[in-house]
């Protein structure tokens, strides 16, 4: 099995580097970063850290200038070195690869699945669409993955508490809805933190929380009184930039255009959300003692909860956003997708999975969205997981109990 597996690793590997070497060259060539989000405050904030003003606000332009900054550091260093900023963010998918390789394997899967699982996730549309673009949606993803590592490597040194304080305050200093990605952790993990914690512990972890994660905000209630400006939100004084819209009433009233953003953005692993709550609901799993099936069912469900939280986040009804916005469901779905590999790794079924991580990297060339290819991907992956289903009922070999 190792054997088929590096055969399909090895595959990955070709396609991985097909894309970013095409696109690498192709940004190269046009390396003036889009209008957008990126020209609109992006590239003004991290400006802003580096002439100072970012303190003050005192030349800010625009609402969205006075949004958290941590990331733009690293963006505010690709203008200070005259770097092309059109590569800020292969740099950050970069990291990202190595950590998800990281996260895969503090989660117990094996070397050659660790690196397919980092492969598939990062030749995901959703990825590879804002590869020109200067976000921070992406070390969003690569501090929310450090941070779960950190605290699932928990211990009582100290460089742990100063790790967890920098990652956690890169996080939350990084963008508002950060926010919501830290509380479930605390909730999952609270009672690792608490057997550990004392004055020095708590000012070890506090301090690069407080400097790179609650500066902003403070920062903001003495500029504005509100820390969470421009968002109008626990009655503060604010502007409304999406009109009130959320992810769930824009889901309501435009379905079928939400369910095509998904597929267009995620592919086959959109069938990852039915494959958690299946394994969440299934009567076995939920009663195991099995330290493993544990294991998958605190992925799953961490990945299900963030997917909940992310239907609060604001979007709009027009389509462009809708698909926008889905950058922001980057860990729910790293989550997701890492559950599903550890799954088929427990039942050792990985030959399932790496059929399923091959058929989402093809066809992805040109990042248009061929609802028609749907036709191909969804019954090869459907058939795929039925295969699973019907070998996880028929092999006594694994024990979920």
């Amino acid at each position: 099995m190792n054997s088929s597996i590096k055969s399909f690793v090895f595959f990955a590997v070709i396609c991985a580097v097909f894309y970013y070497v095409y696109f690498f060259y192709y940004y190269s060539v046009h390396s003036i970063v889009p209008p957008g989000d990126s020209t609109d405050y992006h590239i003004p904030i991290a400006k802003s850290i580096l002439n100072g003003t970012f303190i003050s606000g005192a030349h800010f332009k625009m609402p969205q200038w006075y949004y958290p900054g941590a990331s733009e550091v690293i963006n505010s260093l690709f203008i200070f070195f005259k770097i092309p900023l059109v590569f800020s963010n292969f740099f950050a998918t970069g990291v990202l690869f190595f950590v998800l390789i990281k996260l895969a394997r503090i989660f117990g899967l094996r070397r050659n699945f660790s690196l397919l699982f980092a492969l598939t996730f990062i030749t995901l549309n959703i990825i590879l669409r804002w590869l020109n673009q200067v976000t921070i949606d992406t070390w969003v993803a690569v501090f929310f993955c450090l941070t779960l590592i950190t605290l699932e490597n928990s211990n009582t040194k100290k460089g742990f508490f100063i790790k967890l304080g920098f990652f956690s305050g890169m996080l939350i200093g990084s963008k508002y809805t950060a926010i919501s990605l830290l509380i479930p952790l605390v909730f999952i993990y609270w009672r690792k933190i608490i057997r550990t914690i004392s004055i020095k512990n708590f000012l070890l972890f506090f301090v690069p929380f407080l400097l790179l994660g609650l500066f902003w905000y403070i920062r903001n209630y003495i500029l504005t009184t509100n820390p969470f400006y421009p968002l109008p939100i626990l009655g503060l004084a604010g502007k409304e930039i999406f009109g009130g819209m959320r992810v769930w009433n824009v889901t309501l009233q435009y379905p079928i255009q939400m369910l095509n953003a998904f597929i267009s953005e995620f592919k086959i692993w959109v069938l990852t959300i039915p494959a958690a709550l299946f394994f969440l609901g299934k009567k076995s799993f939920i009663h195991s003692k099995n330290s493993e099936v544990k294991r998958i069912q605190k992925v799953f469900l961490l990945g299900i909860v963030l997917l909940a939280i992310y239907f609060f986040y604001p979007t709009s009804q027009q389509e462009w956003i809708m698909v926008s916005s889905l950058r922001y469901s980057y860990p729910a779905f790293i989550l997701l997708i890492l559950g599903s590999f550890m799954t088929a790794q427990f039942f050792k079924k990985e030959i399932i999975i790496a059929f399923i991580s091959i058929t989402s990297m093809l066809g992805i060339f040109l990042l248009e969205y061929h609802p028609k290819l749907i036709f191909i991907q969804i019954p090869v992956s459907l058939l795929c997981i039925w295969i699973t289903h019907v070998w996880m009922r028929e092999d006594a070999s694994v024990k979920i109990t």
